[in-house]
């Protein structure tokens, strides 16, 4: 549900800027203020285009509403950099009520009240304004910049979070200002396996690190048998033959846990693949196509534009 009645405070005296302003700073400042913006961005724009049904969509054990994401983002900045810090009253007087992920479970955050699109947009910029602002002309201590890194990292993982909910739900891939290019193919690369001896190493983040989550502290020995290991990630191709020679229905090349998830997921090959005839296809976002490394074997482009890839239809997510 959303509600156009919720309204963040004001910071008396004090007018808001927009998060891009320009003012003398250090250059630790200077550099998560660059930070907290791009992460802003890109947030913003996976989530910017997104229709008003699609801010809460159908509810799911996996994911969230889209406008929940977005409105926790804001709150987590806020909870951990303005009132950890500064100790400074909530901007939003609901915001615990409709955000706070400890005490708010998956199930209820499709049935909470919240602030229209436009409200929670106001909300993050205000949030954010304040965060940059506290910033200007100083360097932060250590336990600042903790702080700022973890409200960083924390919209950098709801960014994957937003990016998981448009495709499991078949929304159109984002539009993103930067994006990376398909890597090259070695056309002299051959598939083969490495051999690691094993012994013992470090695991874990050490004491000098600016910043780390606390299920990486500390770091402690760990003994790993020998093991072999693929030089390169498996391509689509290699897991297809995996698939076709029936690797879903042998037992003995599963783990327990593993087999007990394949029996209770029902499943038969990768989520987001069909079969389609004599090919496989897979939906990558709103858009089905041939298996990239399908088309290069049936003559295609060695490396075809997303374009070529779609086909002449659309669906939503798969069963």
């Amino acid at each position: 549900m959303i509600s156009e009645s919720h309204r963040f405070a004001a910071v008396p005296g004090q007018a808001l800027r927009g998060a891009g302003s320009q003012v003398e700073r250090p250059e630790l400042a200077a550099q998560l203020i660059e930070q907290l913006q791009d992460a802003r961005r890109r947030e913003l724009e996976l989530f910017s285009d997104l229709t008003d049904e699609q801010l809460i969509g159908p509810e799911m054990r996996i994911i969230e509403p889209p406008l929940w994401e977005i409105g926790h983002v804001g709150w987590f900045q806020e909870r951990w950099i303005l009132r950890k810090l500064d100790g400074a009253g909530p901007l939003l007087a609901q915001a615990d009520r409709l955000y706070d992920s400890f005490n708010i479970p998956n199930a209820l955050r499709w049935r909470l009240e919240f602030p229209s699109r436009q409200a929670t947009l106001e909300y993050l910029d205000a949030v954010l304004d304040r965060c940059i602002r506290r910033l200007a002309g100083r360097q932060p201590t250590d336990h600042e910049a903790y702080f700022y890194r973890l409200a960083l990292f924390h919209e950098d993982m709801h960014g994957e979070t937003l990016t998981h909910i448009r495709q499991t739900l078949g929304y159109a891939p984002p539009s993103l200002s930067i994006s990376h290019g398909v890597i090259p193919d070695d056309p002299d690369f051959e598939p083969h396996d490495v051999e690691v001896p094993g012994g013992v190493f470090c695991l874990g983040a050490t004491a000098d690190i600016p910043f780390v989550f606390d299920n990486e502290k500390w770091a402690h020995p760990v003994g790993v048998a020998p093991y072999r290991i693929s030089a390169a990630p498996v391509t689509a191709a290699e897991f297809l033959r995996f698939v076709e020679d029936g690797g879903y229905r042998d037992r003995e090349v599963w783990s327990e846990a593993g087999w007990e998830w394949r029996l209770q997921a029902a499943a038969d090959h990768p989520v987001y693949w069909q079969r389609d005839g004599e090919h496989w296809l897979r939906r990558d976002f709103d858009h089905i196509t041939l298996l990239p490394d399908l088309l290069q074997s049936l003559g295609q482009a060695d490396h075809p534009s997303p374009e070529s890839l779609i086909l002449d239809h659309q669906i939503g997510p798969l069963p």
